[in-house]
């Protein structure tokens, strides 16, 4: 059952204990309602002809938690981000690298991270290779879709991999 709020009401937000591997705390919440406004707007992602739903619509976690965080939070800082990245051991790949597995990031023109996903397929068989994707739409579903056709078109995008280094070199 969803819990539905009008746009005047507040939800009640939590947080979990988060940290990167290297133990730095990271912020977090988690929402426990979606207000009605939330609920019409996410109607507009169903516009997007190839993306394919691949879950129900839940407000407790964004395309930073799915990616980061197991599913279990909404992190929306993108220094929380970058300290993720840093701390955890990924390195930035270049596109033509990309294997699935990996990270994308969608970096607005404030160098703002606005996006991120999961890489699951790299399809090379053509010149202009096809990148499909896993990543959550603000508190709606997790579609599966195109690099590009997304609500965030207009971005830069990095491409990371998580490495394990730090680990490698103490054996």
């Amino acid at each position: 059952m969803e819990i539905l709020l009008n746009q005047y009401q507040s939800s009640k937000n939590t947080s979990i204990h988060l940290e990167t591997s290297k133990r730095s705390i990271i912020d977090n919440y988690q929402v426990l309602e979606l207000s009605l406004l939330e609920h019409h707007l996410g109607k507009e992602y169903e516009e997007y002809a190839f993306a394919v739903p691949r879950s129900s619509m839940s407000p407790l976690y964004n395309c930073h938690g799915m990616t980061f965080a197991s599913r279990r939070t909404c992190i929306d800082n993108s220094v929380e981000i970058r300290k993720i990245l840093q701390d955890d051991g990924y390195k930035q790949i270049v596109q033509k690298d990309i294997l699935s597995g990996d990270i994308v990031l969608y970096i607005d023109s404030d160098n703002e991270i606005v996006h991120s996903a999961t890489i699951v397929n790299v399809d090379k068989t053509n010149a202009l290779p096809t990148i499909r994707v896993v990543s959550k739409w603000g508190k709606w579903k997790e579609y599966i879709h195109d690099l590009h056709n997304c609500p965030y078109p207009d971005t830069k995008k990095e491409f990371w991999r998580l490495t394990h280094e730090q680990y490698e070199k103490k054996i």
